[in-house]
């Protein structure tokens, strides 16, 4: 009975982690990296089309990392 429980609870974990982590890169990286686009284009960019999701996607990820890099370097130590 123990094993089935474990083996459950740790499906239910692994769901969860996977449905946050494709929220996280779905919803809130495309939209930052929508908006970053945005913005650089004047309004222009971008169309809606697989390729400018994947841009948007990454762009969000280095919007991301870019703001966590100076604020390492912009915060007293």
């Amino acid at each position: 009975m123990e094993e089935l429980a474990e083996g459950l609870l740790r499906t239910t974990f692994r769901v969860a982690k996977w449905l946050l982590f494709e929220l996280f890169v779905d919803v809130v990286l495309y939209w930052i990296g929508r908006g970053t686009l945005k913005l650089i284009s004047f309004g222009r960019y971008p169309q809606f089309n697989d390729r400018a999701e994947g841009r948007c996607i990454f762009t969000g990820f280095a919007d991301v990392v870019l703001v966590f890099v100076a604020l390492i370097y912009l915060l007293p130590a």
